[in-house]
């Protein structure tokens, strides 16, 4: 069965990010340490957090947003309910 991680490192090898060798090695070092692909791609510098984030976004058909360009304001939580927020991995950023 196809996982997540086996996606997200399909996804690498298709953008030219990875050959299927490299790719194939990196998700066994992820399976013998026990950590995720994502820490394996860093640890084997193949890409960071960013990288990573942009290339499950582009997975996802999802937008990317970065953080550092949003004054967070924690009162947003209150404008959706919790079950809602936790089902969906959300935070309303802005008003």
């Amino acid at each position: 069965m196809i996982g997540p991680a086996d996606v997200l490192l399909r996804y690498l090898e298709d953008e030219g990010v990875l050959d299927a060798e490299r790719s194939w090695q990196i998700g066994r070092r992820a399976h013998e340490e026990s950590c995720g692909v994502e820490i394996a791609l860093e640890r084997e510098g193949v890409a960071d957090q960013r990288g990573i984030a942009l290339a499950k976004s582009s997975l996802m058909e999802a937008p990317f947003v970065d953080l550092e360009h949003y004054a967070i304001d924690i009162n947003n939580a209150s404008l959706i309910s919790r079950q809602l927020a936790e089902s969906s991995v959300a935070f309303p950023l802005f008003v």
